[in-house]
Parts: C-alpha cells; sequence; structure tokens
C-alpha cells in the first residue's frame, strides 16, 4: 500500500498565498516548484506530477500533455472517498514518451 499525505483544500484570494502555504500547482506558475519542474520536462509530450515540500506539482511539456497530466493525477491520486493525494516522494512522477 502506497503511503500518501492529505491536503485540505483551502481558499485564498488570488496572488495572497503565502509561499509556504500548501498548494496544488497546476502549468507554469509564478512559483520556483513549477519552475524546476517545467525545467525537468524533456519534451512536448511529457509531464511532471510531485509533492515539493508542502505543493503538489502538475506541469507539462505543452497544453495535451498537462491535461494527461491532471487526468492521470486525478485518475490515480485522488482516494476513493474524494481526498485529494499523492505519494510521498520528492521524485514524484515523469512521464516522457519514448524515454520510459
Amino acid at each position: 500500500m502506497t503511503n500518501h499525505q492529505k491536503y485540505d483544500i483551502i481558499k485564498t484570494r488570488r496572488g495572497r498565498t503565502p509561499q509556504n502555504e500548501k498548494e496544488i500547482l497546476i502549468g507554469l506558475t509564478k512559483r520556483s516548484e513549477s519552475k524546476k519542474a517545467a525545467n525537468d520536462i524533456s519534451n512536448d509530450s511529457a509531464y511532471v506530477i510531485r509533492q515539493s515540500g508542502n505543493k503538489i506539482v502538475i506541469c507539462g511539456g505543452s497544453n495535451d500533455a498537462l491535461v494527461a497530466a491532471i487526468d492521470k493525477w486525478l485518475g490515480k491520486m485522488v482516494d476513493p472517498k474524494g481526498r485529494l493525494c499523492i505519494p510521498i516522494t520528492e521524485d514524484g512522477y515523469i512521464f516522457a514518451p519514448g524515454e520510459v
């Protein structure tokens, strides 16, 4: 069985979330965690899903790859009770067609 960390959904005003707050970062955001994930993507079809500190980072090499990453995360990273989870690992999931 995989260890998971639970995340609560909180609402904040746009751009006012403290840097150390729990967040789900989707796509290329202003956060350094998103920029690092984007740098780890090798091609347009690749994506990254990872935990970085107290953030879940989902990033894709293209819009289609980002949608695929979100679909994967929602399909595999939401528990049967609808709680958001991600395996506890800094490596997370990296998908790069042709490189796996």
